[in-house]
């Protein structure tokens, strides 16, 4: 996603006048939208150091049902990763807790660096945090605690974040030995558990049945994203294995068409920003779902850009096999995953 017009569009014509590219592809760019208006339009004061993430939940053994849309080409290959996905965010957390920078607060050196985790499947978002079991009548840190979860089941209006930023978010930035530290791993290895009771406790044999795992709302998760870090600023970052096709956001398979050349109509709306293919689209089917789409990203862009935000998106691969580089190992070829950054908002 783009803060302003690209100064090196250059038109369809030009490029064949030219002869400089042949491909459509190449013509039209890769920009899937474009969000216009001013460019420097950021509230002041300084951005919060917060790291928040929002993650599809997919079970094992259903990689393959649920992408089954997702790039046709591809078939079935699986492209998930939840597990890598939660280890990953712990490696970001355990760094924040080595490298949090210091400021001055009323004379005291302070590390701050937040970090905070929800899931989305079907259509839901799930917010796990700590809260107190209750007050025993002594100090407060006490008290026992126990893992608690808000729920989003609005995805197709108007989703947002049901909890203050505080209450799902933790300050690793004490170290490895702070209490927020211990608590935000208490959230990771707990997730799992929880969103296994929460999706039901049949095999992925008879989960497979049930059309909700086809859905994926990933905008309703940017709109949380974009909604928790609205005071704060800070950066979200989406894990998602597939593009948002329910709920507000959501997108058609444009790249689901028969066939498409170099030079094609066909090629060419795939590659057009998709509020310049909404102005020229004679397709009603297509404007009906493309326009909302289109809108829903513009604002959401602009809105990331005003309350300082900034909006990751990654897609996790397919895993692929790589050779190890020890002698002992030649045999044996470990799954890796890739994880693509594909855009980003704000």
């Amino acid at each position: 996603m783009c803060g302003s017009k690209s100064s090196i569009v250059i038109s369809n014509e030009e490029y064949i006048a030219n002869n400089i590219f042949e491909s459509t592809s190449l013509s039209c760019g890769t920009v899937e939208y474009e969000v216009g208006g001013e460019y420097c339009v950021r509230k002041s004061g300084a951005v919060e150091n917060v790291f928040l993430y929002g993650v599809e939940y997919v079970p094992e053994g259903m990689d393959g049902y649920v992408n089954q849309q997702h790039h046709h080409h591809h078939g079935t290959m699986k492209s998930h990763g939840w597990r890598e996905a939660l280890d990953g965010i712990r490696n970001v957390a355990r760094e924040l807790c080595l490298t949090a920078p210091r400021r001055e607060e009323d004379g005291v050196a302070v590390k701050e660096a937040k970090i905070g985790i929800f899931a989305f499947c079907q259509d839901m978002l799930v917010f796990p945090y700590i809260k107190r079991k209750g007050h025993n009548g002594s100090n407060e840190e006490d008290d026992e605690e126990e893992l608690a979860v808000a729920i989003v089941s609005d995805v197709t209006e108007d989703p947002f974040c049901p909890l203050p930023l505080n209450s799902w978010s933790y300050n690793v930035g004490d170290g490895l030995e702070s209490k927020e530290w211990y608590r935000f791993c208490r959230v990771l290895d707990s997730f799992t558990e929880l969103m296994e009771q929460l999706s039901g406790e049949s095999s992925p044999q008879q989960q497979q049945y049930n059309d909700k795992w086809k859905r994926n709302c990933g905008g309703a998760a940017l709109v949380a994203l974009s909604d928790a870090l609205k005071d704060s600023g800070g950066r979200g970052t989406l894990i998602t294995t597939r593009r948002p096709n329910y709920g507000v956001g959501a997108l058609r398979d444009r790249e689901a068409v028969t066939k498409y050349g170099i030079g094609s109509s066909s090629e060419q709306k795939l590659f057009t920003p998709l509020q310049q293919l909404v102005q020229r689209n004679n397709d009603a089917v297509g404007m009906i779902k493309d326009k909302p789409a289109g809108l829903f990203y513009k604002k959401l862009g602009e809105e990331c850009a005003k309350n300082r935000v900034c909006l990751d998106i990654v897609v996790t691969s397919s895993s692929v096999s790589v050779p190890s580089t020890d002698p002992k190992q030649l045999n044996k070829n470990p799954n890796m995953r890739e994880f693509l950054d594909v855009a980003t908002l704000g």
